[in-house]
């Protein structure tokens, strides 16, 4: 390359504004760390050229020591004003500068004078000596690239075939700002174009793209290589665009025009993805009223990806772990993640391809739309799983765990950087939009809804579009639906505080048991948390935000339990403090967010609570809807771990699971369980206290469904079997720890273990290895390998004492076969197990303390380890004994006056709970 410059930010701005020469280079040594002088402006194109449409060639090297590719593009360009420059994207290409060059409709060529490159923007501008005016031009490049190994743009991807022998492949990931590395381009959302792709390859690999193939040549015989070309594509984001160059071989409906490709040792584990394709295809069709506008859909399982999947337009490219699927192996949540992630790819085929957002800002135009509909349809392909009806607590678990003490982003803001644009992909962005999509939905009819949909998609096909294009349209569909009143409800004003905003509310209920008047009012919903996930704080301080939302209300009561609509009733607005229910019976409690539809949480008056409290322990209890039940157990306890309800009232509330045996339910109570709970079960007066009680409150639930498996249990069934297993086992249930024992028998006996039943599977070795004779101990180990993960494992599930001790002493042997990293990572998973493995761990570093102590960094983490798991106040002073030659290091001090504090604050929640146990003893 004659002269390819980097320019710090500020001077391409200017080049690229004034249109003129750009100034003299500095080395790009220099520049480096001057990223903070680029401004947002200049993370984008001028906008002066928009590309028309793009004739793409490549020829890629498929070579183990040439992963490189050679490419030609001419693209069609309107230049909307006269110009002596033009920028575009190019991120890893070398440019062959006398291929490069402009040429105008009447065939007048105008060749760059000056190439400038800025490796922070990604931006290459190319200066010309004349002024060229406005008008249609043909871009010619000729450039190479990099087949490159990290996942992104135009990269390797290998997988090793039945003869033992390495077969590579190549494809694409050019979301969101990566077509750039495989060829020249405007790389950014609203600059759509159509494309015409051809590629060379040898003969053993097919080529694909995003059309159908238009023609095949005959084999070039200086290189034996042939051109695969394509038809062209609609208009549409560089971003959709893909190719891929595989031996794969493919499954295919009739016509061809679904196919499913996969590497051919792996053909059956495609079969239940394929079929979920076949119906998901057909039932976005009907529900969009509209085709998929491209004339096939192909989906490739590709061995090595980074994303997950992705929504190429006719061309979905998925993580192979997460596509393949064995009927007789899969666990019920791979079998789930499976049907989900083909229907979430095929919603965009609309919902981003179609229809693409202006900016990366309003992704979540696509994001929210597929994840919403990896429900809505997943649900209509098997509607035996009841599976919209666990959308909505489903939600709340994920939003609630990724609660902070800090304000949380919204979900659109602006980006600029390809590194802001990458960040804003994250799992809020995905359950956020999920979540506020279905509250719309309840909130306007899903008829309205559907509807508005539609004309959106009508109204802005080949297009780009704005949250208002979709605002407008479910606007329209409000107010010609007279029969649902709305008083002072506007889509875009209602929904843009829940868009721009971070956080979300906590809407609190007072009522007068006198007037009957509920008064109702918002606040930021933020659960604090001390750094050990233990145990409440205090409220957090949000002080730094200002959020407030429309808020739909709509409640039941105890005279009126309709839980069946979830129309908003009233609404809670930012302008007003507070709103007012009239005509509340002082006797009856009330639920507000029915359905759990609204993306709030609630809290009440200890009243209230205490009527919901002994309704929920009455046979009556069904009366109220299974998503409020859950809604209920979800909200009390973020309510009692942020000191906003008494814990007594808690208890009672949460005692009345002994009747429940809905999955919905119970599933948070996992959740609960694995935060915070098991904490409290891991001291010794948690143990004996929490634990039977806990228990206890199981057998309903157990018995409902029990734990054995079986093929022909239901999808609900298998999810609630699987739960039990994780949740009573973990508290040491005696027969479920019985039953994974003999499942673990059976699994050692079984003659293909690689068939046997992945759920089974993780429930045997997991809580079923204990008890097992030296026979079956032998085979058990012959299974696992040395590696030390493989280790920590196999000991995180075992209770004998004497394996346990086994590796304990061969971490302080003087040949230990462990390094220091390998020994801590032992404790760490020992210390993280339960309670009776704590305690037999801390005193075998106590007997052995002085031969630890002479290794600085392993005393110093296990001391930490002891500290921060002590299982009571006696042990802890054991502890700080041993501990006499740290007593003046900061950090343990520190570490010691923490878990000082926690225990306090366990023992004052276990004499709470002993005396309300006592009052439920006497009742």
């Amino acid at each position: 390359m004659e002269k390819i410059k980097t320019l710090v930010g500020l001077l391409l701005l200017l080049a690229r504004s004034l249109k003129t020469l750009p100034l003299e280079d500095e080395s790009s040594e220099k520049n480096e760390n001057l990223d903070w002088e680029i401004s947002e402006e200049s993370y984008r194109l001028s906008g002066n050229a928009i590309p028309i449409h793009y004739d793409i060639k490549l020829i890629p090297y498929m070579e183990e020591n040439n992963f490189t590719f050679d490419g030609e593009t001419i693209t069609r360009l309107n230049l909307k004003n006269m110009t002596r420059t033009l920028d575009f994207h190019s991120l890893e290409l070398t440019f062959d500068e006398t291929g490069v060059y402009l040429e105008s409709e009447d065939g007048q060529k105008y060749d760059p004078i000056d190439f400038v490159y800025c490796n922070v923007t990604e931006i290459m501008t190319i200066s010309f000596e004349k002024v060229i005016p406005a008008g249609i031009y043909n871009f010619y490049a000729k450039f190479t690239g990099i087949i490159n190994d990290q996942l992104t743009g135009f990269y390797r991807s290998s997988y090793t075939n039945d003869y033992g022998e390495k077969v590579w492949l190549a494809t694409t990931q050019f979301q969101a700002t990566h077509a750039r590395q495989a060829f020249p381009c405007w790389d950014e959302p609203s600059l759509k174009a159509t494309f015409n792709v051809s590629i060379k390859h040898r003969t053993n690999y097919t080529a694909l793209s995003n059309m159908p193939v238009h023609e095949i040549s005959t084999i070039d015989e200086s290189d034996d290589k042939m051109w695969t070309h394509f038809q062209r594509t609609p208009i549409m984001s560089t971003y959709t665009l893909a190719f891929v160059l595989s031996d794969f071989v493919n499954i295919s409906n009739t016509d061809g025009t679904i196919r499913i490709w996969a590497r051919s040792n792996i053909l059956p584990l495609i079969i239940f993805g394929y079929k979920v394709a076949l119906k998901a295809s057909v039932l976005l069709e009907e529900y969009t009223n509209s085709s998929m506008l491209i004339p096939k859909m192909d989906h490739v399982v590709i061995p090595d990806y980074r994303h997950g999947a992705m929504e190429n337009w006719g061309l979905i490219t998925y993580d192979e772990k997460l596509f393949l699927n064995n009927p007789n192996t899969s666990s019920v949540h791979d079998t789930t993640m499976t049907a989900m992630i083909v229907v979430h790819e095929l919603t965009h085929q609309w919902f981003g391809n179609v229809v693409s957002p202006i900016w990366w800002n309003h992704i979540w135009l696509n994001e929210g739309f597929a994840s919403f509909f990896q429900y809505y349809i997943t649900d209509k392909v098997f509607p035996s799983w009841g599976f919209m009806e666990m959308l909505p607590f489903h939600l709340q678990l994920i939003i609630h765990e990724y609660n902070n003490n800090s304000c949380e982003k919204p979900i659109s803001y602006n980006v600029n950087s390809p590194k802001d644009i990458e960040d804003i992909f994250d799992v809020i962005l995905y359950t956020k939009t999920q979540s506020l999509l279905n509250m719309l939905r309840h909130i306007v009819t899903d008829e309205v809804f559907h509807s508005s949909l539609i004309n959106y998609l009508r109204k802005n096909q080949y297009s780009n579009a704005l949250p208002d294009d979709l605002f407008h349209e479910i606007q329209i569909g409000v107010d010609n639906t007279p029969e649902i009143s709305r008083g002072e409800f506007n889509v875009k004003e209602v929904m843009e505080t829940w868009i721009y905003q971070g956080n979300y509310p906590l809407v609190t209920v007072k009522r007068n048991y006198v007037t009957g008047e509920a008064t109702i009012t918002q606040e930021i919903a933020k659960q604090c948390i001390d750094n050990n996930d233990t145990i409440s704080i205090g409220k957090c301080d949000l002080n730094e935000c200002n959020d407030k939302w429309w808020i739909p209300i709509n409640y039941a009561t105890e005279t009126n339990t309709n839980f069946l609509s979830t129309l908003p009733v009233h609404w809670l607005s930012p302008k007003n403090d507070s709103i007012i229910i009239n005509g509340i019976d002082s006797d009856d409690w009330i639920i507000i967010n029915v359905q759990q539809t609204g993306h709030y949480q609630v809290n009440y008056d200890e009243t209230n609570w205490i009527k919901l409290a002994k309704y929920l322990n009455s046979p009556n209890y069904e009366k109220i809807h299974v998503l409020n039940r859950a809604q209920i157990i979800q909200d009390s306890y973020s309510m009692m771990v942020t000191n906003r309800m008494n814990l007594t009232i808690f208890l009672d509330l949460f005692n009345y699971l002994s009747r429940e045996i809905d999955y919905i339910v119970w599933r948070p109570i996992l959740e609960i369980y694995q935060v915070n709970l098991h904490h409290l079960i891991e001291t010794t007066e948690g143990s004996k206290l929490i634990k039977p009680y806990a228990l206890n409150l199981m057998n309903n639930f157990i018995e409902s469904v029990g734990f054995d498996f079986d093929h022909d249990d239901d999808y609900r069934t298998q999810l609630t079997k699987l739960l039990i297993r994780r949740l009573a086992c973990s508290l040491g249930h005696l027969k479920c720890i019985m039953a994974a024992n003999t499942q673990m028998i059976e699994f050692l006996e079984f003659s293909n273990k690689d068939q046997y039943p992945s759920d089974l599977k993780q429930w045997a070795y997991r809580y079923g290895i204990n008890n097992l004779n030296e026979s079956m101990w032998n085979k058990l180990w012959d299974i696992k390998s040395n590696n030390i993960s493989e280790i920590c494992s196999f000991l995180n599930c075992i209770e004998d004492e004497t394996v346990i001790e086994k590796y304990l002493n061969m971490t302080i042997a003087e040949n230990s076969p462990f390094t220091e990293d390998n020994c801590i990572e032992i404790y760490e998973t020992l210390f993280y197990t339960r309670y009776e493995t704590i305690n037999l761990v801390t005193d075998f570093i106590l007997r052995n303390w002085d031969g630890i102590n002479s290794r600085n960094k392993l005393r110093l983490e296990l001391s930490l380890f002891m500290i921060i798991s002590a299982t009571d106040k006696n042990k802890l002073q054991e502890i700080k004994l041993h501990l006499k030659d740290l007593n003046e290091d900061e950090n343990i001090i520190k570490h010691v006056k923490k878990r000082e504090k926690i225990l306090t604050s366990y023992e004052q929640l276990f004499d709470t709970f002993k005396a309300w146990f006592k009052t439920k003893k006497l009742n």
